[in-house]
C-alpha cells in the first residue's frame, strides 16, 4: 500500500501565473471543500464572473452546477462547482506540471495512481487536511490533468469532497464519475478527422500570425495571442453596444459570437493549435467586456456604434456561415 507522504522535489520556474492558479485552487476549491456553498459568495467577492448557461454546459458537461470565469494578476482560470460539491480550476496559461508540483509540495496527499488518456496524463491522489474553520478534516479525491506533449501547457485540477464520493458507494481510492467534463472533450476526434496536410497547417498558423486585423503577433504563441486579441475585441463591442442602449444589436451580436465558437475552435484544433480554444476565446471575451465597462458611453462612441453596429452584424452572420462551411469542406463537423 502506498504511504502518506508529503512530496519534497524542488520547484523549477514556478511564475506568479502557477503560483496563483495553485492558491487559486487551495483557497476556493480545497479550503472550503466542506462547505461548498460559500464558495459563489467568495468568488463574487472577488469578482469572479458568472459564465452563461449555455457556456458553463461545456465545463460541466453532464453534471448540474455553475461555472465562472476568474483573473488573477498572471492568469486565466475558469471554475466550476457542481451541485454535489465538486470543484474544479482549470488555465490554459501556465505549465501544467509546475502546478502538480507545488500542489504535491504543499499538501498531505497519498498518490493513488496515473493514467495516460491519449496525449494527456491524469493523475489522482486522497488528500486529507485539518480544516481551518474548525469543521471535520477535509478529505477529497484530486486529479490534475497535465499534457504529455513538451508544447502544450495549462492545467486542471480537479476536488472531490468525501461526501460526493460516498454517495456514489466508492472510496477515495475509486475513480469518482463526479469528476467534471473537461472542456477539450472530443478533441482527437476532431484532429483525426481533420483532411488538411501539416504542411497546409503550418501555412494558416502563418496566416494568422501576420493577420494585421487585430495585430501582428510573432513568436511561440502567436497565434493564442491572435485568438486572445479578436475575442478581447469582440467582448468590447459588445459591452459597448449595451452600454450605449443598443441592447437588441448586442444581445444578436453576442449570440453570433458565441455561436460561433464550436466551429472556431474545430478549425484551430484542426491546424494543430496546442491551446484550449474554447477556454483562450471565452476569458478574453469576458476581459473585453470589462474593459469595456470602464469607459463611459460618449456621444461619439454612440454615434460610431450607430453606424458600425449594422456592419458588425453582417460581419458576425457572415463569419458563422463561413466557420459552418470550412467545417464542413475540412470534414470537422
Amino acid at each position: 500500500m502506498a504511504l502518506l507522504h508529503l512530496v519534497t522535489v524542488p520547484i523549477a520556474n514556478a511564475g506568479p501565473a502557477e503560483d496563483e492558479v495553485f492558491a487559486s485552487f487551495e483557497t476556493y476549491c480545497i479550503a472550503h471543500l466542506n462547505q461548498s456553498e460559500k464558495i459563489p459568495e467568495l468568488l463574487k467577492q472577488v469578482g469572479s464572473v458568472p459564465m452563461s448557461e449555455d457556456m458553463a454546459k461545456g465545463f460541466l458537461g453532464p453534471q448540474k452546477g455553475s461555472a465562472w470565469f476568474h483573473k488573477t494578476k498572471s492568469a486565466h482560470l475558469s471554475i466550476v462547482l457542481t451541485d454535489e460539491g465538486v470543484c474544479t480550476i482549470s488555465s490554459p496559461d501556465v505549465n501544467g506540471k509546475i502546478v502538480k508540483s507545488l500542489f504535491e509540495e504543499h499538501s498531505k496527499i497519498k498518490m493513488l495512481r496515473t493514467e495516460n488518456v491519449g496525449s494527456q496524463k491524469q493523475e489522482f491522489y486522497s488528500l486529507t487536511l485539518a480544516d481551518q474553520y474548525g469543521g471535520a478534516d477535509i478529505n477529497a479525491l484530486v486529479m490534475i490533468a497535465t499534457s504529455n506533449l513538451q508544447s502544450v501547457g495549462g492545467v486542471f485540477l480537479n476536488a472531490i469532497p468525501e461526501r460526493a464520493i460516498s454517495a456514489q458507494g466508492t472510496n477515495t481510492e475509486s475513480r469518482s464519475s463526479s469528476v467534471v467534463t473537461q472542456p477539450k472533450k472530443g478533441t482527437e476526434k476532431i484532429v483525426r478527422q481533420c483532411s488538411l496536410s501539416d504542411d497546409v497547417k503550418i501555412k494558416l498558423r502563418q496566416g494568422i500570425c501576420n493577420s494585421t486585423e487585430y495585430g501582428s503577433f510573432t513568436g511561440q504563441n502567436c497565434v493564442e495571442k491572435n485568438l486572445r486579441k479578436r475575442a478581447e475585441d469582440s467582448g468590447i463591442q459588445v459591452q459597448s453596444a449595451k452600454m450605449c442602449g443598443f441592447i437588441n444589436e448586442a444581445k444578436r451580436l453576442e449570440d453570433l459570437t458565441l455561436s460561433a465558437i464550436p466551429y472556431m475552435k474545430s478549425f484551430y484544433e484542426c491546424i494543430g493549435a496546442t491551446f484550449d480554444t474554447k477556454a483562450v476565446f471565452s476569458a478574453a471575451y469576458n476581459d473585453g467586456k470589462q474593459l469595456a465597462e470602464r469607459e463611459t458611453c460618449s456621444y461619439r462612441l454612440k454615434s460610431k456604434l450607430r453606424s458600425r453596429l449594422p456592419t458588425l452584424l453582417s460581419m458576425g452572420r457572415k463569419g458563422l456561415e463561413m466557420g459552418k462551411s470550412l467545417n464542413q469542406k475540412l470534414g470537422i463537423e
